[in-house]
């Protein structure tokens, strides 16, 4: 695949975030954002999110996998990502805590089944 289909595919997946979110809050049955504000929303929520799953691996995240165990650590790293993205949402489109969680996990999974048909569209040449 050539360096420009990679800059494509990338920038693609970039601007998709903000509509993946407004999905994910008509989805939840909450008002939607403008889009640059949904786009800015998702991209804090996934760059703040990964910071802290980062973080916590290197730090807690090694304690946690060498006494408790490696899927543990996973687990605990994954869940508090995905409270910071929630928080995110609930602070930037002022939601309620239940609201927040829901349209969080939404969008996790919309972007995740994207990630996924992407990837598989990249992996077997289809490009």
């Amino acid at each position: 695949m050539s360096l420009v289909a990679w800059l494509v595919v990338s920038l693609v997946m970039v601007v998709i975030q903000g509509l993946l979110l407004q999905t994910a809050c008509v989805a939840a049955g909450e008002r939607s954002p403008r889009f640059v504000t949904a786009l800015f929303t998702g991209l804090m929520g996934a760059s703040l999110g990964s910071i802290t799953v980062f973080a916590f691996g290197w730090t807690v995240g090694l304690l946690v996998h060498l006494f408790v165990g490696r899927t543990f650590a996973w687990i605990a790293g994954i869940g508090l990502g995905f409270l910071v993205t929630s928080t995110v949402y609930k602070l930037r489109l002022r939601l309620p805590v239940g609201a927040s969680l829901k349209i969080a996990a939404l969008h996790l999974a919309a972007t995740w089944l994207i990630d996924g048909l992407v990837w598989g569209v990249v992996k077997h040449g289809l490009f």
